[in-house]
């Protein structure tokens, strides 16, 4: 019975030793500055964390994931494919997003406002003032 026993605890244990995924590195820009605070995340999954302030992060789970998506604001998103399940010391390096702003439109004198609903509410409580009194209300 103990012999039984054992051999399911080392059989659990070693298949739950298999299915481990284990991700570490550090996240650069361009110029080789650590980019702190990137989401580094296992493809469709929930399973992430962002990197420290030396861009450095350590991801562990108890699935096996095939890609690694690496991404913050401003930077192209990263889909790294993983062929270990332990991958230490890995350097990935976002480039910059190049992405365009809309015009700005710069407008100089007095603009008619007309268009805007809280100026039509406000003309008409003036226009009720005195007969919208707290003298009618009794308190």
């Amino acid at each position: 019975m103990k012999r039984n026993l054992l051999f399911i605890f080392v059989l659990s244990v070693l298949t739950s030793s298999f299915a481990q995924t284990k991700v570490s590195g550090h996240v650069f820009d361009e110029f080789n500055e650590a980019v702190p605070y990137a989401n580094i995340i296992f493809k469709n999954s929930s399973e992430g964390t962002t990197t420290n302030e030396n861009g450095r992060f350590y991801l562990e789970s108890d699935q096996t994931w095939e890609m690694l998506i690496v991404s913050f604001i401003g930077y192209e998103t990263l889909e790294i494919p993983l062929e270990k399940k332990v991958n230490f010391d890995l350097k990935f390096i976002l480039k910059e997003e190049a992405s365009t702003l809309d015009e700005v439109v710069i407008v100089r004198g007095r603009q008619p406002k007309k268009n805007n609903p809280a100026i039509d509410i406000l003309r008409k409580i003036w226009e009720y003032k005195r007969t919208n009194g707290l003298k009618k209300v009794n308190h």
